[in-house]
């Protein structure tokens, strides 16, 4: 399957879930939103979409667990997964990013805490996972924007399997 997203300046794209499990948020924490571009330029057509501190509140402490989750697909073993990805360029937080896959069909299962992840079990990559500040170098989360492929490999048989990846 191929999903393009050149012009996400309208937000979220049809068919794809967020769900919140941040802790210590506050009624100003954020979700998944539209990008700025006049912050971060984008990588490709007119926006991007981002996530930041404030998932948990406006002071930026607690553990972030914000999930985008796409919509169903049918999964195969030597599916690949390509995205780029950046944290701030000037950032020393610590950025992170998990990918990860759930075999369980439309289920949008993460679990109710910040540190569960439901059904979504497969770990595909884990983008910083020490905490290193952003832009630090290898093993830290890219302050430039940088491309990821990830090929789906321990699934069962043909077929395939329904599911998500978030």
């Amino acid at each position: 399957f191929l999903e393009e997203f050149d012009d996400i300046s309208v937000g979220i794209p049809a068919g794809w879930d967020t769900i919140q499990r941040s802790s210590n948020r506050d009624g100003s924490s954020t979700s998944w939103f539209v990008g700025n571009i006049s912050f971060i330029p984008s990588y490709h057509g007119s926006g991007y979409i981002a996530a930041n501190f404030e998932n948990t509140s406006t002071t930026g402490t607690g553990t972030i667990s914000n999930w985008l989750i796409s919509p169903v697909r049918i999964l195969n073993n030597g599916d690949v997964i390509v995205f780029n990805t950046i944290g701030p360029p000037t950032s020393t937080f610590p950025d992170r990013m998990q990918v990860r896959v759930s075999q369980s069909g439309a289920s949008s299962n993460v679990g109710v805490s910040e540190t569960s992840v439901g059904d979504f079990s497969m770990l595909l990559t884990d983008i910083n996972p020490t905490y290193l500040p952003t832009g630090t170098g290898a093993g830290g989360y890219p302050n430039t924007w940088t491309r990821f492929a990830l090929t789906l490999s321990g699934l069962p048989a043909s077929p395939g399997v329904s599911g998500r990846f978030a």
